[in-house]
């Protein structure tokens, strides 16, 4: 074929990415792609998303190769011209990614990634299906989905021994069969604080305490030295005083035991 005949899209990754991004079409795919399109993109080493074909062309990256997209997805398009015009005006207006505009537009349904899960739809069943519904590929994730709850999907791809599974999960969706959902992991870590403080019961009774720091002091004089730097910031600090307790980072980095 002739130079002209090789295609490139531009695309919408599901990521909070500041572009967008160019793929090259393989040639038997030339008739199918076209934009507001869902297409499987490889997107870095092993990652692999549902992008919006955002424009056809025939202009190769300058910047880097492009990689060819791994299928087509729909028969028509999901997302129309007006539509994208739109993403673009968000982006712009309220300065985010295209990719935050489009996982905010679309539902979790329709953006198939190697980030996702799926498990059975609850509103199916099996039984009701007659066995040629679903292929033989089909029908093992079907099986592996009955004995499990949910799968990755590369879970999915060692199941099937295969690299991308979109295409069969799209069409498994389209069947009513799963459902996909995306698995969230809490990013937020509390901020621990580690406090020390002595019994009120050592605190009221002085006999007990001067019997408790000879101990320490003929067994453990590290912990006796501690005990000690407790009590005196307990009395001259108003702030501990007040909490009763004395941060362990307050003993350490202004090394106050050093003093006693």
């Amino acid at each position: 074929m002739i130079e002209h005949d090789t295609l490139f899209i531009d695309v919408i990754v599901p990521l909070s990415v500041a572009n967008k991004y160019t793929y090259r079409v393989p040639r038997e795919m030339n008739d199918l792609v076209s934009v507001g399109k869902r297409v499987i993109v490889q997107f870095g080493k092993s990652k692999f998303y549902t992008a919006i074909v955002y424009q056809v062309h025939s202009n190769p990256p300058k910047e880097y190769t492009a990689k060819y997209i791994e299928s087509v997805l729909d028969e028509t398009p999901i997302v129309a011209k007006a539509q994208l015009e739109l993403w673009d005006w968000i982006s712009y207006y309220y300065l985010c990614n295209p990719g935050d505009v489009m996982n905010a537009a679309l539902p979790s349904g329709l953006k198939l990634s190697s980030t996702s899960h799926l498990t059975l739809n609850p509103d199916f069943s099996l039984d009701e299906m007659p066995y040629d519904h679903f292929t033989e590929k089909e029908h093992l994730i079907l099986e592996a989905l009955q004995a499990s709850a949910s799968l990755s999907f590369d879970d999915v791809g060692e199941l099937l021994g295969i690299k991308t599974v979109h295409v069969f999960i799209n069409k498994m969706i389209k069947k009513g069969a799963v459902v996909i959902y995306e698995e969230i992991k809490d990013k937020y870590k509390p901020k621990l604080v580690s406090y020390l403080g002595v019994s009120m019961e050592l605190l009221e009774n002085e006999h007990k305490l001067k019997d408790v720091l000879d101990a320490l002091e003929k067994k453990a004089f590290k912990q006796a030295e501690l005990l000690l730097g407790i009590l005196h910031l307990l009395r001259s600090d108003e702030i501990v005083k007040q909490l009763g307790l004395v941060k362990k980072s307050t003993l350490h980095n202004r090394k106050r035991l050093k003093k006693f």
